[in-house]
């Protein structure tokens, strides 16, 4: 499967603190099932002392090339 872009269209559950560190998180996804358009995650954020700090559980996003274009500008930025 070639990388596309995934805009998330639902999440099942999310449970999380209500500050995030400012050091950042690492975030850890386990993909449950997937298709060719499609993928379900459970995703767990991770602070710097390896405590979830945050959960989603069933994330679902769509996996389609023909967003390349509309996601082409997209960058992350860090926080501060």
């Amino acid at each position: 499967m070639a990388p596309a872009p995934s805009p998330a269209p639902r999440a099942v559950t999310a449970s999380y603190r209500p500050v995030f560190p400012a050091q950042g998180v690492r975030v850890i996804a386990r993909v449950t099932n997937k298709s060719e358009h499609r993928a379900l995650a459970d995703l767990e954020f991770v602070d710097g002392a390896g405590k979830i700090i945050a959960r989603m559980t069933d994330y679902e996003c769509v996996i389609d090339t023909s967003l390349n274009q509309a996601f082409r500008g997209n960058q992350l930025v860090a926080g501060g």
